[in-house]
């Protein structure tokens, strides 16, 4: 014991060496100069990646419910099994009759229109095809002549319908705008459903395939696919006011 103590007496520190009070300076250098010590600032780690985490979550639910509203089908009526005779479309008795109801206003129909150029295109003489615009009570003018009407006036062997105050669309049932029917030339319905595999879609699509097999024989009658859509008609709204599609209602 007494050794110890005259060993500490003659200590003052410089026998350590550099190495060790460099490593002094390094762990009082572990303080920020905020005086931050190592356990807050791995506190701060912490807050922002649960901060993060968070925030991924809520873009990936927003991505999940966008991705489940592109691809959920719209509902839809049991439409007419024969065609109406107080219709005012044409019926064709030589070929198959097409039925495509828009909502001249609906953005999601860009995609039914550009699908249905193609079936109109591959299947020019075995289809009459009618496009039916929605006009509803209360839009005077040129409301429903809008650049989707434009783009189905050109599409070849295809006619456009203006139907004031949704009369054929509500004779035929129809609910979604790009619903689209198919009679055959004895009034018989063949066909219901989408020309898209989900809402504003291009490309292949069971609508599409379903129509051309039908047309080749390869298919029995009557076959349905899903819609996908905004509403043509909101069953709530008062009359003289249709609803934009998403809910919004057009301004008159």
């Amino acid at each position: 014991m007494a050794l110890v103590r005259a060993g500490l007496a003659r200590f003052d520190g410089s026998q350590l060496g550099p190495n060790f009070w460099g490593a002094c300076c390094l762990a009082e250098q572990a303080r920020s100069p905020t005086g931050e010590t190592v356990r807050f600032k791995l506190m701060r780690i912490c807050r922002w990646g649960l901060l993060s985490a968070a925030w991924l979550g809520a873009v990936s639910a927003s991505i999940w419910a966008m991705l489940e509203f592109e691809m959920t089908p719209a509902a839809v009526a049991r439409s007419p099994e024969l065609w109406p005779q107080n219709s005012a479309l044409a019926h064709s008795f030589e070929r198959p009759t097409l039925l495509m109801f828009v909502h001249p206003h609906c953005p999601c129909s860009r995609a039914s229109v550009d699908e249905l150029a193609l079936l109109a295109t591959s299947c020019a003489d075995e289809l009459r095809v009618i496009v039916v615009f929605l006009k509803p009570p209360g839009f005077a003018g040129d409301w429903e002549k809008t650049d989707l009407w434009r783009s189905a006036r050109q599409i070849p062997g295809v006619s456009v319908f203006c139907d004031d105050e949704g009369t054929e669309t509500s004779r035929f049932r129809a609910c979604v705008s790009g619903e689209v029917l198919v009679y055959d030339r004895q009034g018989y319905l063949m066909f219901h459903g989408g020309l898209t595999a989900s809402r504003g879609h291009h490309g292949d699509n069971p609508g599409r395939t379903a129509i051309e097999l039908l047309l080749a024989g390869k298919l029995t009658p009557p076959q349905q696919t899903p819609v996908f859509g905004c509403s043509l008609i909101e069953r709530t709204s008062t009359p003289g006011r249709v609803p934009a599609p998403h809910n919004r209602r057009e301004k008159k």
